[in-house]
């Protein structure tokens, strides 16, 4: 996702729903931030700093 370190997004059931994720490359972890309907699963992400 622009303008976000490390965050990714993964689009299922057709283009409806989308999980974002983060990956911690050092630690070898993923964690989940968001499962949900397209619209409303970006609305708790925090915008980056600039």
């Amino acid at each position: 996702m622009e303008g976000y370190a490390n965050l990714y997004k993964l689009r299922f059931y057709g283009d409806r729903y989308r999980i974002v994720y983060k990956v911690f490359e050092q630690s070898r972890r993923v964690f989940v931030t968001g499962i949900g309907p397209r619209g409303s699963v970006y609305s708790g992400l925090r915008r980056p700093s600039r």
